[in-house]
């Protein structure tokens, strides 16, 4: 392996690499983003549930306002969750991350035991990644745009 190669290797294992870790770090972000939407969902829907129950028939109009409130509210956060599919979206993040892994595996194991046919080596690694690319979801990290400059 002559040092062009080497340090195009290098160059490649690093951004794959930043790759891997923004979408690690985005799937992280939609499970935190899930988590709250999911939480206030759950706890609108037992208040608003528990106190139509609760509540004696002659209970206050503001009361009656407030219950209908929460569980509006509840609906709307229900219906985001659903739209937004964050659950989803963290999984595919999750799965283009550990694709960059492999990647950068294998990066690493050219600089370790460089194969005889460099060049054919390279356009495999190389077409991998474009496969990657294509297959994975956005994965924006102001952090990641910054190293990679």
């Amino acid at each position: 392996m002559t040092a062009d190669e080497r340090g195009l290797v290098e160059k490649w294992r690093e951004k794959v690499r930043r790759a891997q870790m923004a979408h690690y770090a985005r799937a992280n972000r939609c499970d935190h983003q899930n988590l709250l939407l999911g939480v206030p969902v759950i706890v609108l829907s037992a208040v608003a549930g528990a106190t139509v129950f609760a509540a004696p028939p002659d209970t206050l109009r503001w009361l009656t306002v407030v219950v209908g409130c929460l569980s509006i509210l509840g609906a709307i956060l229900a219906g985001l969750q659903t739209f937004l599919k964050l659950s989803e979206r963290a999984e595919k993040h999750r799965l283009a991350a550990a694709r960059y892994g492999d990647l950068k595996r294998e990066a690493e194991a050219l600089l370790a035991s460089p194969p005889p046919d460099v060049a054919a080596a390279l356009d495999k690694f190389r077409i991998r990644w474009d496969k990657s690319n294509q297959e994975s979801p956005m994965a924006f990290s102001k952090k990641f745009e910054k190293e990679s400059l």
